[in-house]
């Protein structure tokens, strides 16, 4: 085979196998939530509500009911929506309890306030059962196609809450 065709293979065979879009964690090794603890700024559990707006265009948010790591100024923190940036796409139902590791996002909004944001190529949202265990995989989360095998931990996509919360220092209260 002439070089000029093995290297247009190679070439190919490259753009293939990327993302559309580069993320900073496209293709993480460590997708679990719970091996990426390192990287999110804060980790609450609250409630996901999804204001209403006359333009369509209200921005969801988070009832913080438990901080695990982080700070956070209010007990409801706004969350930027996600796309084609890599951030996660909120579009739950208002009232899902969810566990969520966010990043801080360094663009203030028109009020100057703290916007955060969960990462949509890694496993960043669990939901909370009625049965007290934490699901990866929920008709309530939407990684927009991102993240490939979402799980809690390296082998498990659900775990009993206590189990989690172990995996992990809470804050002090």
């Amino acid at each position: 085979m002439p070089k000029a065709k093995i290297i247009m293979l190679v070439a190919i065979l490259n753009i293939l196998s990327m993302d559309v879009f580069a993320c900073s964690c496209s293709r993480a090794w460590r997708n679990s939530f719970l091996s990426n603890v390192g990287r999110f700024d804060v980790i609450a559990m609250g409630t996901i509500g999804q204001p209403n707006s006359d333009d369509g265009f209200g921005k969801p948010y988070l009832n913080i009911t438990n901080l695990y790591k982080g700070k956070v100024n209010d007990s409801i923190i706004q969350l930027v929506d996600g796309g084609l940036d890599c951030r996660h796409i909120w579009n739950a139902d208002s009232g899902v309890q969810i566990i969520v590791g966010l990043i801080i996002d360094n663009h203030k909004n028109n009020q100057n306030e703290v916007q955060y944001y969960g990462a949509g190529c890694i496993t960043s949202v669990l939901v909370l059962s009625e049965k007290d265990r934490v699901i990866s995989n929920s008709k309530h989360i939407d990684y927009a196609g991102q993240v490939r095998k979402a799980r809690v931990s390296w082998l498990f996509r659900k775990m009993k809450l206590r189990k989690f919360e172990r995996k992990f220092k809470p804050l002090p209260h």
